[in-house]
């Protein structure tokens, strides 16, 4: 599967673009976040990420599966003016879809007027519509650059601001910042790269003529709602700790701590859905030539190479969790430390994607069905927890939820190629590397013990990273080379 990468990236300037730029807006976006915990009190930060929270779910809405809509149209366009047209379309869906989530939000408010002790919505309505704005729109972009073979345009854009953002940050926090100015300075360099990246695009289909074709419209929504509906239940679950403790504690520091514990780590979501996309159009090739064996091989062979990596990768964010949440997020967060420890073990679940085989098959109703069973099992799963082991109950229930979530996929999946489910996931071989895994990591553990300096403790970690891929590596070689 390595050497599959290699080809890939080799004839695929794009591929490579498109996982390398992934990777960088993902750490960037991480790194101001990460930052804002350093800079802001625990209950301003507690606000902040309520923010996050409240715009992560007004961009689902008001994205509603159009990234998904516009690829499909783009590929399928005979022309450029046709492509034009089905970007426009694309536009005016979501000047209506935005204004939508905007009138929600004020109802929002006036139904759940208790929220403000969380947030003070006069103040921060117009940052926080400035930030869902740019979000709805920035949704699709990636895959209309995608489509139109400009990727390099649009990571140059990105990234400058995203460089461009955090300087502001460290600047803002040099001159004692409150929070509504970093919340100004999210907005302005939010909505920014989405003006460069219209001009850019109005420049490119600059020998089009704007037509608007209500029945493209009908078309786009048609395509991306189901598939929109499925990514919306997927935010509100990954929001779910945040939501259900704004209700059952007032207070804001509780979303600090649960935020800096249950968060996805940015290089583990890129690392597994790189492989998995890469494996994608060979596993489909093999479907349509109702190959079911060579679909199960290239599935295998790619979940072995990813936890060759990843296995080490979360054995290292378990065992040296307090270091990395206080290096991270700052030293105020040690609880937060074992949230994540808890939270981090759903990572071993990584290793592939649970949808490829309903997408291979023809079967996408099954995401939207299935999580949106998975949504409402795990706001009663969280609720319960919660009541029991408190914010530590929010953790847990991500775990469990999880669990579930990838043995009912499996299972389905089992049922779908008609095949045994350890023909769809390799069970013991994964239980055999997170072993070897884990006894390679305890010598690293335990001399990290003997230094207090957390910068030490993370290298320690690196450096068992490192040597524990290289030996499985160097373990399953032979094997490789008797295939």
């Amino acid at each position: 599967m390595i050497e599959l990468v290699k080809q890939k990236f080799k004839s695929n300037k794009e591929s490579f673009q498109l996982y390398l730029g992934s990777s960088i807006i993902s750490v960037f976006n991480f790194l101001s976040i990460a930052l804002l915990s350093h800079f802001l009190i625990p209950a301003e930060y507690g606000s902040f990420r309520y923010i996050l929270l409240f715009v992560s779910i007004a961009v689902a809405v008001g994205s509603m599966g159009f990234a998904q809509s516009i690829y499909y149209y783009l590929q399928k366009s005979s022309n450029a003016q046709q492509g034009y047209n089905y970007i426009n379309a694309l536009r005016v869906g979501m000047l209506i879809s935005t204004a939508i989530v905007v009138f929600l939000m004020f109802a929002y408010q006036l139904v759940f007027p208790g929220t403000s002790t969380f947030l003070d919505w006069n103040r921060y309505n117009s940052w926080i519509i400035l930030l869902i704005i740019p979000g709805v729109f920035q949704s699709v972009e990636l895959n209309i650059f995608l489509s139109i073979r400009k990727m390099g345009v649009y990571f140059v854009n990105t990234l400058s601001m995203l460089s461009i953002k955090l300087a502001l940050i460290v600047i803002a926090y040099t001159v004692k910042a409150s929070l509504i100015h970093y919340v100004f300075l999210l907005s302005i360099t939010g909505l920014l790269p989405t003006l460069f990246n219209t001009l850019y695009l109005e420049r490119y289909f600059k020998n089009e003529k704007f037509q608007l074709h209500l029945n493209y419209l009908k078309e786009i929504w048609k395509y991306g709602l189901p598939i929109g509906i499925g990514l919306l239940f997927g935010i509100i679950m990954s929001q779910t700790d945040k939501i259900i403790l704004s209700y059952l504690f007032n207070n804001p520091e509780s979303i600090a701590i649960v935020s800096n514990g249950n968060f996805e780590v940015p290089l583990i979501t890129v690392f597994y859905t790189s492989f998995s996309a890469i494996a994608f159009p060979y596993m489909l090739k093999a479907y349509q030539q109702n190959n079911i064996a060579e679909l199960i091989a290239i599935r295998k062979n790619y979940q072995k190479e990813v936890v060759l990596i990843l296995f080490p990768i979360v054995i290292s964010l378990i065992a040296w969790a307090p270091s990395f949440i206080s290096i991270a997020f700052g030293s105020y967060y040690q609880q937060s430390a074992t949230l994540f420890a808890v939270y981090a073990l759903s990572f071993f679940l990584r290793f592939n994607s649970y949808h490829d085989i309903f997408l291979i098959t023809n079967r996408t109703k099954y995401i939207s069905i299935i999580q949106g069973v998975e949504m409402l099992f795990h706001i009663a799963l969280t609720i319960i927890l919660i009541k029991i082991y408190g914010i530590l109950g929010a953790s847990l229930a991500a775990v469990i939820t999880n669990v579930v979530y990838a043995f009912v996929c499996i299972f389905l999946s089992k049922i779908i190629l008609n095949v045994r489910m350890i023909d769809v996931v390799p069970f013991w071989y994964l239980y055999k590397i997170a072993f070897i895994a884990a006894g390679i990591m305890f010598p690293f553990y335990l001399l990290s013990l003997v230094f207090d300096m957390h910068l030490l403790k993370l290298l320690l970690a690196a450096i068992y990273v490192v040597v524990c891929i290289l030996t499985l590596y160097k373990l399953e070689e032979p094997k490789k080379a008797i295939v």
